[in-house]
């Protein structure tokens, strides 16, 4: 959400986007599962999904061997962060924070020579 947006019901989510989902500003419920069985509608909102479709979900791509990490959607007004482990048993380590949307990719080839390497986007609306 925007700084000086209308947000009705203090839910975090502005009215115009409730509006545009579910018509009316008070008619979602932002803890309330998504359509797509994933995320909350107020995660849906923040990641720029559609809370309606059920195939609608926040993707990323990581290339090998350059690692040239890529995701969808990236919009305006939001804050990207990357993170990578090489274990999923073991805490994710930040490589880069709160980049700007639209931006929607990052390369690192330092953390590319294991193939087991794992990669972490957080999408925040403010940073």
């Amino acid at each position: 959400q925007t700084e000086g947006e209308a947000d009705t019901d203090g839910d975090g989510i502005p009215d115009w986007w409730e509006n545009l989902y579910f018509g009316g500003p008070t008619n979602a419920n932002a803890g309330a599962m998504a359509a797509n069985g994933v995320n909350t509608i107020k995660e849906t909102f923040i990641a720029g999904l559609d809370p309606t479709h059920p195939n609608n979900q926040f993707e990323m791509d990581a290339s090998m061997p350059t690692s040239a990490l890529t995701w969808s959607p990236a919009i305006s007004g939001r804050w990207y962060s990357v993170y990578w482990s090489t274990n999923l048993h073991h805490e994710f380590v930040p490589l880069a924070t709160d980049l700007p949307g639209p931006q929607a990719a990052y390369t690192t080839d330092v953390h590319t020579l294991n193939p087991s390497t794992f990669f972490r986007i957080e999408v925040k609306a403010q940073p």
